[in-house]
């Protein structure tokens, strides 16, 4: 059909192109009209998908015209239909869970295939090991004791090894201790009494030693020096035996010029102490450290082991430092003594008398310190160390127990405790006691006094003076005079305030004269020259004479008796 406008056929083949709008308008007629059909299809279809999701709840809706009829949908079928692809759902979710249940099946069996071939491993494991234990429990009893004896044969090759060293320093140690006493010249002098006995007295540098109950007697510089010595060559001692004693003693040093010694409970606390009489320097706390760490416990007291004056003079004038040397010395003579008695020293310590006597202690320890022989050493050594049974205590070898060796250790050894437990010295209060009760009981009872310059005077008109202003060469001839008289024989004559006081001639009357005053007459006597021991025509008050040789007086008697006094 051609175009009214443009005279072109309408839709043709070789039409180029729209020349009007009338062509225009004819061109889209065709896709207006599937446009239209589309949308009725649509709504056709959406009608029916409704229908066929609510379904017909009336004849009438099922029925209706022929032409509409036919397009209708039996609902019965579609509640089928929905059934249908429940179930299909439903079972697919079935055979999905049976996969999975049939994948879990197959890892449980691998899991029981696998514990299986444990259980059979485990098996074969714990039937070796019922044979190895059945071989291994095969004559136990006996392979144990062939065992047990190397074991034991290893031991005793040890221990004897061990007691063969120890057996090395013991002989080492002795022989130091040997060696140090006779250096520090630790002698005994003996001397013969008028009565036949003999008396013993020791000396250390030259010096004697003095016992607790002589501690009267001697001079200041004398006993501080021996103390001193005694001191040093305990110290040195028990170095040696790696003995701790129970009182330390401090030896002289760096301003601390001379020995002093602490109580027991005081000893080994690593402080600081001053000399006793000086105060401790506070350089040291200077600093913030310093100061947090300082100490501010009272520092214990060192007993001192020496004086600047004679022991009765100190306990007038200075009645503390006199009770704290007492201390000192007693505590030095139980050092000593404990020291004797853990080193197995032939005597029992269990008397007053037994401690007092330091001189003869320091030299049982040092010089006649026996020592067994060294096969019955070891022999003990090896039975107590093996044998549980109770043994008698035998005798201790010097050097054996110690502080500083593993064998025979002095706190742990039972044998060192047994022979240390079987000691019984009492306290050591107790012994400080009965030395200063002692030395009280011997001041008060010394019938002596000390003179003063002016009773040192004499008469010019005495013929003693006239002799002492005289020339040179002039000899005096002396008498005794009887001191301490109803003590004598509880002392030896020429020791102590009880021995017999050389005084001239001329002074006897006098000094007699004062005596009698003061003692009602029983104090002194004279004697003549070269006579014995008084006869019977003495009095009961004039015993205890003894003959002495005359002395050479010099034109300076006058100084050196003043210097006497």
């Amino acid at each position: 059909m051609e175009c009214d406008i443009c005279g072109t056929l309408a839709g043709g083949a070789n039409q180029p192109g729209l020349h009007c709008a009338s062509c225009a308008r004819a061109s889209l007629y065709p896709l207006r009209i599937e446009q239209a059909r589309s949308l009725l299809e649509r709504e056709r279809l959406g009608e029916y998908v409704g229908e066929v999701i609510h379904g017909a709840s009336t004849p009438s809706d099922r029925g209706g015209s022929s032409a509409k009829g036919a397009e209708r949908v039996d609902t019965l079928l579609c509640t089928s239909r929905v059934e249908y692809e429940q179930t299909c759902s439903a079972t697919a979710e079935a055979e999905d869970r049976v996969a999975q249940i049939t994948g879990q099946m197959e890892r449980l069996k691998i899991q029981i295939e696998e514990g299986k071939r444990q259980i059979k491993q485990k098996r074969a494991e714990n039937a070796q090991r019922r044979s190895d234990a059945a071989s291994a429990t095969h004559q136990l009893a006996e392979r144990r004791a062939q065992e047990m004896e190397r074991v034991k044969e290893r031991i005793r090759i040890v221990r004897q090894r061990w007691d063969s060293v120890h057996r090395s320093t013991l002989e080492g140690r002795r022989a130091l201790c040997k060696e140090a006493g006779v250096l520090a010249g630790l002698k005994v002098r003996r001397r013969k009494t008028r009565d036949g006995n003999t008396t013993e007295h020791f000396q250390i540098g030259g010096l004697r030693i003095y016992d607790l109950t002589e501690l009267n007697i001697p001079s200041e510089k004398h006993l501080t020096a021996s103390l001193t010595y005694m001191a040093h060559l305990i110290v040195r001692v028990s170095h040696y035996l790696g003995i701790r004693l129970p009182a330390e003693i401090t030896l002289p040093k760096k301003d601390y010029p001379l020995p002093t010694i602490f109580s027991p409970p005081s000893s080994y606390k690593a402080r600081d102490v001053p000399f006793p009489g000086t105060t401790p320097s506070q350089s040291q706390h200077n600093s913030p450290d310093a100061s947090k760490m300082f100490d501010n416990r009272p520092l214990p007291t060192p007993r001192p082991l020496y004086i600047d004056r004679v022991l009765p003079k100190l306990s007038k004038e200075e009645p503390q430092t006199y009770s704290l040397f007492v201390e000192g010395v007693a505590l030095l003579a139980f050092d000593i003594a404990w020291l004797c008695k853990s080193q197995g020293v032939d005597c029992d310590f269990t008397s007053f008398a037994d401690i007092c006597t330091i001189g003869r202690n320091l030299w049982l320890l040092l010089v006649r310190q026996p020592m067994l022989s060294p096969s019955q050493s070891i022999q003990d050594l090896v039975e107590n160390a093996t044998d549980d049974a109770p043994k008698p205590l035998r005798r201790v070898n010097m050097g054996e127990h110690s502080h500083a060796t593993a064998h025979s250790f002095l706190p742990s050894a039972t044998q060192g405790l047994e022979y240390m437990d079987a000691w019984r010295i009492g306290t050591l209060t107790k012994v400080i006691d009965k030395v200063k009760t002692h030395l009280t009981q011997e001041m008060q009872g010394a019938e002596w006094e000390v003179l003063d310059e002016k009773e040192w005077e004499m008469d010019p008109s005495d013929p003693l003076a006239q002799a002492a202003t005289g020339q040179q060469g002039t000899h005096l001839e002396e008498e005794l005079v009887l001191v301490g008289e109803r003590r004598k024989d509880q002392s030896p004559v020429g020791s102590g305030p009880n021995a017999q006081t050389k005084m001239p001639r001329g002074a006897v009357k006098s000094n007699h004269s004062r005596n009698s005053s003061r003692s009602g007459g029983g104090g002194a006597a004279q004697g003549k020259e070269g006579e014995g021991p008084a006869t019977a025509n003495n009095s009961s008050n004039n015993k205890g004479w003894t003959k002495v040789k005359s002395r050479r007086l010099s034109a300076g008697y006058g100084e050196g008796a003043a210097s006497s006094k």
